[in-house]
């Protein structure tokens, strides 16, 4: 729907490996680098913004 927005709040303490590293969550296994995630978002939801205090 075109009313939504995303607004997603960091805590700016993420290193890159994180986001570009398959299994790079730091609580789990994951088999998708968690970039790809945040890119499904914004597919999903074209109005979106990541703010990052």
């Amino acid at each position: 729907n075109q009313d939504y927005r995303v607004i997603i709040v960091g805590d700016a303490a993420m290193s890159p490996y994180e986001l570009l590293q398959v299994g790079g969550s730091v609580d789990h296994f994951n088999d998708e680098p968690g970039v790809l995630w945040l890119q499904r978002l914004k597919e999903t939801f074209p109005h979106t913004v990541w703010l990052n205090p």
